[in-house]
């Protein structure tokens, strides 16, 4: 169903702007611009949400809890600038706070994931696997295009790149930056398949990452579990700064650290406060004459054994920078991750 939305009418320039960006997309639809409280009397059916400024002068705590009484979300808008509305709308009981310079597109994403059971959580049918590892790991997105490759050989897989500040899988495949994370929300939101959203590499289907991350923490869990529920299995590029709800909803785990010593105090540090499944480690840039030294190093500060030690080797780096599939050495060392 279309999420039937109103504003309050405000000078300032948020609303206007909302008003043409609701205009111009299919997934709401404005039904009335308010001027006073009575007039949501006067709108002819039901309205899911009301968007209003903590610059309306007659918004007050019993207004707000007489909306929310009629099932109505409210969300306020504020100045960036305003120190004090932000508290002020909360303590109204408003359920969404959001300044008023964001981007119309972000404020109605956020109106809808606010509203109930406009994100339905299907059943998952296939396993989330979670690619990370601390800041500085080089190869976290290479082990993951490598894990998906190896996966993308027995069953459908999906590649989600939700490194929530810095997405570079589009760039590594020399894909388009679009369609995004972001498209792939809207369509779970309208109940609609993904497969709009969905790039090809090779055997692997391809979701491009986010351009504003506040899509990721409001919908991590419910995107990845639609995508879940339409393929046989996914596979996440989570970043050196994971989201705790991708983390906490994924069915395994790969943490990749460098094989230096800086690398290896680094991920000791991220596994103790690792919140999630059991991970598997694979260690990069591995000098072959040091495997045996680098692996006892690793679990000794970790106290995990490496499931996998990819070689130093130049050539992998070299096909990262040509948008050619993972290198031999790399896709080799990996299949003692899935298990191939």
């Amino acid at each position: 169903m279309i999420p039937r939305i109103a504003t309050v009418l405000s000078a300032r320039e948020w609303e206007a702007a909302l008003v043409a960006s609701a205009h111009d997309t299919a997934r709401v639809r404005l039904v009335a611009r308010i001027y006073q409280p009575d007039d949501v009397l006067d709108v002819d059916g039901a309205i899911d949400a009301i968007v209003v400024g903590a610059e309306t002068p007659w918004l007050t705590t019993s207004i707000v809890h007489a909306w929310i009484g009629q099932g109505i979300v409210v969300i306020g808008m504020y100045p960036a600038g305003d120190p004090v509305a932000p508290g002020q709308l909360a303590g109204m009981g408003v359920d969404v706070v959001i300044k008023d310079t964001e981007e119309p597109e972000v404020v109605l994403h956020r109106l809808r994931v606010a509203l109930p059971d406009t994100l339905g959580s299907p059943v998952p049918t296939g396993p989330i696997t979670v690619v990370t590892g601390p800041r500085g790991a080089p190869g976290i997105t290479e082990v993951a295009i490598g894990v998906a490759t190896l996966i993308a050989r027995r069953r459908d897989t999906v590649l989600v790149d939700a490194d929530p500040t810095d997405p570079a899988i589009a760039v590594r495949l020399n894909l388009r930056p679009n369609p995004t994370i972001e498209d792939a929300i809207d369509l779970i939101h309208a109940g609609h398949a993904l497969t709009p959203c969905v790039q090809r590499f090779a055997a692997i289907g391809i979701i491009a990452g986010a351009r504003n991350a506040e899509y990721l923490a409001d919908s991590a869990a419910p995107l990845l579990e639609g995508i879940a529920a339409s393929t046989a299995h996914v596979v996440v590029d989570a970043g050196p700064n994971p989201l705790a709800t991708i983390t906490k909803r994924a069915d395994e785990a790969i943490i990749v650290c460098d094989a230096s010593a800086v690398g290896i105090v680094r991920v000791a540090k991220f596994v103790a406060a690792w919140s999630g499944p059991q991970p598997q480690l694979v260690v990069n840039r591995v000098p072959r004459r040091d495997t045996l030294q680098v692996g006892d190093a690793v679990r000794r500060w970790t106290g995990i054994t490496p499931t996998a030690l990819i070689p130093d080797n130049p050539a992998i780096r070299d096909r990262s920078r040509h948008a050619l599939a993972p290198h031999k050495s790399l896709l080799k060392a990996l299949e003692q991750v899935v298990s191939v």
